[in-house]
């Protein structure tokens, strides 16, 4: 039987590192935004290697979610970097990784670590909007697109150099893990990663709502979260 592992515990074996930006319209408030997470096994990098890049080490696994959500740097003196629409590409590949705080779902990540044996695994969004609540996310998604375009999703074509370096893994062996939840409206996001992700071994506990669609790793209910976790170990050991 699966033993549910508690935040106290998974803090002592894993560490989170992130990479956070804020993009500035020219009219408009900055949206805050985080491309990349990263979990580590604190005992594999002793010490992280300073600065953290995405070339410190190949993923166990890469997890691709909706949106970073509520996710926040922890990192003393950190201040997200605000860069300018138009300008923003050609950086993110190389922001500084800093100190992040756990949320429950990257806890749930965790569990799925610690049950594989796995020392690091990587999260994407099919966004980098940080927006806690859904039905906001959705609005300012497409407010965003209609004004920019879809730079906002690292599965943007825009994106394409980022990407590969993200997805540096190998294909074959190295699960990607979609959980991007239920909600239709992430379709069109969605078919993008999909289309990008058609060469690798992915696997997800598919929505009754719709084949593309994944049920999300962190089910408010307890019984549902360690109902998700057994399903996804069982199609990851078979």
């Amino acid at each position: 039987m699966l033993r549910f592992l508690y935040a106290d515990e998974l803090k002592n074996i894993f560490t989170v590192y992130g990479s956070y930006y804020d993009l500035l319209p020219e009219d408009g408030e900055k949206i805050k935004c985080r491309n990349i997470l990263e979990i580590f096994r604190r005992s594999y990098f002793n010490p992280l290697p300073e600065p953290l890049n995405l070339s410190s080490s190949q993923p166990d696994s890469i997890f691709v979610m909706m949106n970073p959500g509520s996710s926040e740097p922890r990192q003393f003196g950190f201040r997200e970097p605000g860069l300018p629409v138009y300008e923003a590409l050609p950086l993110l590949a190389s922001l500084e990784m800093v100190f992040a705080k756990p949320d429950v779902t990257q806890y749930q990540v965790m569990r799925i670590m610690a049950a594989m044996g796995w020392n690091h695994v990587r999260i994407v969004n099919l966004s980098d909007i940080r927006e806690p609540k859904s039905l906001k996310f959705f609005k300012r998604v497409k407010e965003f697109e209609i004004n920019f375009d879809d730079v906002h999703t690292i599965f943007s074509g825009t994106r394409t150099k980022e990407r590969e370096k993200v997805f540096r893994m190998s294909k074959k062996k190295s699960p990607v893990i979609l959980g991007w939840g239920r909600d239709k409206s992430l379709l069109p996001l969605a078919e993008k990663a999909l289309k990008f992700l058609e060469d690798f071994k992915t696997t997800g506990i598919v929505s009754p709502n719709h084949p593309k669609l994944y049920s999300h790793p962190s089910p408010n209910i307890q019984t549902a979260k360690i109902k998700w976790l057994e399903d996804i170990l069982r199609q990851l050991k078979k």
